[in-house]
């Protein structure tokens, strides 16, 4: 039934293939998604589509680390390799355009699911939050590398406090609210810790949308902002990713350093 509801078909002309959308996806779509846990979600793509020879999945963990985490991710990376999708394996969201096999791709939809630092203070702490940033930052200046022209990023991100404060909604050109039941098969998990392996609450989540300002010229230009007001440390520079404008953390070596003392001492405390 869930099946049914997710997936449409578009006639698009005798002779060729129907093209097949799930939500806002289509089977014609070059698709990356990024940041995997168990591969549950790209395998719900490739199943309703017929196919996965669009899709390209990658996670940070390596291949062995994925199947000893979670319990179902052999099969669907199983899966995925019948349907013809190509997975990817220590794939730095933060640096995929110096990848070998990413670099030289470009695609219509990157998609980041509730992108997470990891697990190393209260969500609500202010050095957590600054940490999920750096990493939202980093990810959506190198994911404009890979992007085609008309292409769009899709970060899907709870909407609720503490994660509201990561303010995605500033760089929103559109979001959508994310239903998990739109998703057959998908899996959400936590991806980290003894409790890798386990859901966590959703709560109320929207997908936020990015494209380009070239394409689309009534867009505003789309900025992302801290909340730290320590200028000489956590000052922001704007960075032109053509199809829109992201401010990039600058944060240098110094910087990261001093998160990570930071942390460290918290963690004594």
């Amino acid at each position: 039934m869930a099946d049914k509801q997710a997936v449409k078909q578009v006639d698009i002309g005798k002779g060729e293939d129907k093209e097949k959308w799930v939500k806002q996806y289509s089977s014609k779509h070059q698709i990356l998604l990024v940041g995997e846990g168990d591969f549950s979600v790209s395998r719900c793509l490739a199943r309703s589509f017929g196919s996965g020879s669009k899709i390209v999945a990658s996670s940070l963990d390596s291949y062995d680390v994925v199947i000893k985490k979670y319990k179902k991710a052999k099969s669907n990376l199983e899966s995925l390799k019948e349907l013809g999708a190509s997975t990817l394996y220590g794939v730095d969201a933060t640096k995929m355009k110096h990848h070998l096999t990413l670099g030289m791709q470009k695609f219509d939809r990157i998609i980041f699911n509730f992108p997470h630092a990891g697990f190393y203070l209260k969500e609500d702490n202010n050095l957590m939050i600054e940490m999920h940033k750096e990493l939202v930052g980093n990810f959506f200046g190198n994911a404009n590398d890979t992007l085609q022209a008309s292409g769009e990023i899709h970060v899907t991100h709870k909407t609720s406090p503490p994660f509201c404060h990561w303010n995605i909604l500033e760089l929103a050109r559109r979001n959508d609210d994310f239903k998990i039941e739109d998703y057959p098969g998908y899996s959400n998990k936590r991806g980290e810790g003894d409790r890798c392996d386990q859901h966590f609450p959703l709560g109320e989540c929207s997908t936020f949308k990015f494209r380009s300002s070239h394409t689309d010229k009534s867009d505003s230009t789309l900025k992302f902002r801290s909340s730290h007001t320590d200028k000489s440390d956590s000052a922001l520079k704007s960075k032109d990713l053509g199809s829109f404008r992201v401010s990039q953390w600058k944060y240098g070596n110094v910087r990261k350093s001093h998160l990570i003392e930071e942390f460290l001492k918290q963690l004594s405390e």
